[in-house]
């Protein structure tokens, strides 16, 4: 019996709970450090005035593609078109959304289309308020949007 008492094992080593404790304290020290000195989020896009604002609608056709249609209800892009794939992804989020909160998904969906004077092009669900940034997923993507703007001034298309 004497063993036993002699020979204890610990289940957690010391030196892992020790470091363990000092990885949690690290880490508040962290979070408090970045919440009392105000400073800026990461990863939070820069606040920015609205330059262009282009009302679109995409809607979810009959073979399975998605289209982009203007404010005449002409047709711009369609998402089988070999370049405009990212409309399915976008239409994807914002349904993903609208489940999660327990809204009705519709074959048609009425977005505002922004750009911002910092650059940044984002699309907005009018009914949701949800709103995605669309230049976070790089330039060829946002570059769909870019003759958007363009068209809206009644320029032509240009791709």
């Amino acid at each position: 019996m004497d063993k036993l008492l002699e020979k204890k094992h610990d289940v957690i080593p010391r030196w892992f709970l020790y470091t363990m404790g000092f990885l949690v304290i690290g880490s508040l020290f962290f979070v408090f450090f970045s919440v009392l000195t105000d400073r800026p989020r990461v990863g939070v896009p820069i606040p920015s005035e609205i330059e262009e604002e282009v009302p679109i609608s995409f809607r979810k056709m009959e073979d399975g593609s998605i289209s982009v249609f203007d404010k005449n209800k002409k047709e711009i892009l369609n998402s089988m078109d070999g370049y405009s794939g990212f409309i399915a992804v976008i239409v994807k989020a914002l349904e993903r959304d609208r489940k999660k909160n327990n809204i009705k998904l519709e074959t048609q969906y009425s977005l505002e289309l922004y750009k911002h004077k910092s650059g940044r092009i984002s699309v907005l669900d009018i009914d949701t308020e949800w709103s995605l940034n669309i230049t976070s997923f790089g330039k060829m993507n946002a570059g769909i949007f870019l003759p958007m703007f363009k068209k809206s001034k009644g320029e032509k298309w240009g791709f």
